[in-house]
């Protein structure tokens, strides 16, 4: 992928398209993780759910398009990498040549896929659950935190400790987006699926409206939001050896974690309190759905 040079770079969910402009500059692997870096393109991948991969070349008018698509074992768009004007064609059809399949029949098996069923809260230790979060020392353990407890991520949120986590208003997307950009206050953001996770980090101004989108664009960056599709959004904290590290998550009506927001610091960094007091403004939900 560095080899193509400038290009755009779409990752998506049911709920959110992730867009950025600029070359891969590096990329590097362990095992099936990978991750790319860089102020432009900042990714992490998960290759166990890479299942399909195209070239494509199509043609609208007189314009000819081309990329490069990612697909998991349902069918649903991982990756995409799209190439602009400034790219480099002759490297796009090399990897193609390259990488080309000996099978290039037309059928393959597109799985459905199944949501998975919740544990009973009932059977949840909801004390030691509590007791275990509030121990925490590094945002990381979170995954692993609600794994052991049988845990999909959004139950572990609902029924989490109520000082580190609670609901918001469905929009808090927008309004974290427009409180930031009063004063250009830039903070990270985390959105993708279980293939690909896409990562902005920096202020964004520009913002608008069209339909159910909420659209925000930075140069090279545009992130847009189904907002009919966001059914949770949460504040959530997580105890560090730094102290707590607040981050705003979003979820669609399967359950799916489609976008994080966290404020800008370095891994031995305490949060910055211009993040914390954005997080605190953020409009609260109750348990019943009312907002305050």
């Amino acid at each position: 992928m560095p080899q193509l040079g400038v290009v755009l770079c779409h990752t998506s969910n049911r709920a959110v398209v992730h867009e950025r402009v600029g070359p891969y500059r590096w990329v590097r692997f362990i095992f099936n993780a990978g991750q790319t870096g860089g102020p432009e393109v900042d990714l992490r991948l998960f290759m166990q759910n890479w299942v399909y991969g195209f070239s494509v070349t199509d043609s609208d008018g007189d314009e000819t398009r081309k990329s490069f698509q990612f697909f998991n074992k349902y069918g649903e768009l991982l990756h995409k990498v799209s190439l602009l004007s400034e790219s480099n064609v002759a490297a796009f059809e090399a990897i193609t040549a390259r990488y080309r399949s000996s099978d290039q029949g037309r059928g393959m098996t597109v799985l459905p896929r199944r949501r998975r069923a919740e544990k009973p809260d009932e059977e949840v230790d909801i004390e030691q659950f509590h007791g275990k979060w509030r121990k925490m020392w590094d945002t990381h353990q979170f995954f692993g935190l609600h794994k052991k407890f049988g845990l999909g991520r959004l139950q572990a949120l609902r029924l989490g400790p109520p000082e580190l986590v609670h609901p918001l208003e469905l929009n808090a997307a927008r309004r974290l987006f427009e409180v930031a950009a009063e004063d250009r206050f830039g903070f990270m953001t985390f959105s993708g699926n279980s293939g690909c996770l896409q990562i902005y980090n920096g202020a964004a101004s520009d913002l608008s409206k069209s339909g159910d989108w909420f659209c925000v664009r930075e140069g090279g960056f545009t992130l847009n939001i189904h907002e009919p599709s966001i059914a949770h959004a949460y504040v959530v904290k997580k105890p560090t050896l730094f102290g707590i590290v607040s981050s705003v998550e979003l979820f669609d009506a399967q359950g799916e974690n489609v976008a994080v927001f966290y404020g800008k610091r370095g891994r031995l960094e305490r949060e910055h309190a211009d993040w914390r007091r954005v997080v605190e403004k953020m409009p609260r939900r109750d348990a019943c759905g009312s907002a305050h």
